[in-house]
């Protein structure tokens, strides 16, 4: 947020206290020069286009004294340019001819004040160069209030896109925290039961198959009692890794709790339930764990079921489960399926 001083030092209108007079008429432009001078101001004079041009461009003046009626080309047309192409320098303009459809005229071209000749009152002339440049510090400021306000609003956009973006993110992780086994990154138990819901729903309308298999490894216990939990927290990271790199990109692997996992299949009949299970359980064998120095070897015992009309997301579990205890009460390290 920006405080009002410093708001007001980005909007301050620095004055160069420059002006050109502009007059064919020497002595006219003297006079105009003297009068401007003696107000404090830094004078330049003109007699023609050219050199008004020139020096516009050179001393960038905060005010025009241009008169009204020149030689070569007019006054007006010169308002008119200086307007198009030095929008900085604000012009009053002075003229011999003080009717008010020349005033109308002059001030629909650009003018930001007249001055009727001869000038004779040095104080009509400080009061209109005290206006032009009132005016010209207003239109300048406003300009400069609106560039600001687009800048800020164009920084607020980008602040807000961030923090959109921030809590995005901040979501994402939330909603992977609670769906997400901290340890292995592996979905956690009631993120499987959902998306096993899903599939389930999913199977059942569109007549798919499903499989789901349940793997317990074999002899944990021993392995933490003999090297310790972090070892065994290691070992579980990587039988994760194991089951994310043997499976498709559609299966859902889970922890399921302790060392227990489960793997929803999609799209997946007996068939390959009892492939995908076969798979997981040669590749746990055949891997030496070296954690720490210690190397070890491990094995995994597995129970298979199918998704039948009518089967409830807890019927699935439980067929799987019961496959697992008997595969376990047959010597471990084998798979067995509740359809066979």
């Amino acid at each position: 947020m920006i405080d009002q001083e410093t708001w007001e030092r980005e909007l301050e209108v620095p004055r160069t206290n420059k002006m050109l007079v502009v007059d064919d008429e020497v002595r006219d432009a003297k006079i105009e020069a003297d009068i401007v001078a003696s107000l404090g101001y830094e004078v330049f004079m003109a007699h023609d286009a050219a050199t008004a041009y020139s020096l516009i461009e050179k001393e960038n003046p905060d005010i025009l004294v241009l008169d009204f009626m020149l030689p070569e080309t007019s006054g007006l047309e010169i308002l008119r340019n200086v307007r198009r192409r030095f929008p900085a320098t604000y012009v009053i303009m002075v003229t011999g001819q003080g009717s008010e459809k020349v005033a109308i005229e002059l001030m629909r071209s650009g003018a930001s004040d007249y001055l009727v000749k001869p000038i004779s009152s040095i104080d009509r002339f400080e009061q209109s160069i005290e206006r032009v440049l009132r005016l010209r510090e207003a239109e300048i400021r406003t300009q400069l209030t609106i560039d600001r306000l687009q800048e800020l609003n164009v920084e607020l956009e980008k602040r807000v896109q961030e923090r959109t973006d921030d809590l995005r993110r901040t979501n994402l992780l939330l909603k992977q925290l609670v769906v997400r086994d901290h340890l292995t990154g592996l979905y956690n138990q009631r993120a499987l039961y959902s998306e096993l819901d899903e599939e389930i729903v999913r199977a059942s309308r569109y007549g798919q198959s499903l499989g789901f298999l349940m793997l317990d490894l074999d002899h944990f216990k021993v392995v933490n009692d003999t090297y310790g939990h972090q070892t065994g927290s290691a070992l579980l990271m990587q039988i994760a890794e194991i089951l994310k790199s043997s499976l498709r990109q559609v299966d859902k692997p889970a922890r399921f709790g302790g060392d227990e996992f489960s793997v929803v299949l999609p799209s997946t009949g007996k068939k390959g339930v009892r492939e995908a299970a076969e798979r997981i359980r040669l590749l746990v064998e055949r891997e030496t764990y070296v954690i720490d120095g210690a190397r070890i070897k491990l094995t995994v015992s597995l129970g298979g079921s199918i998704y039948e009309p009518g089967c409830s997301t807890k019927e699935i579990i439980r067929r799987a489960d019961a496959a697992l205890y008997r595969a376990k009460a047959a010597g471990r390290n084998c798979v067995r399926l509740s359809f066979e």
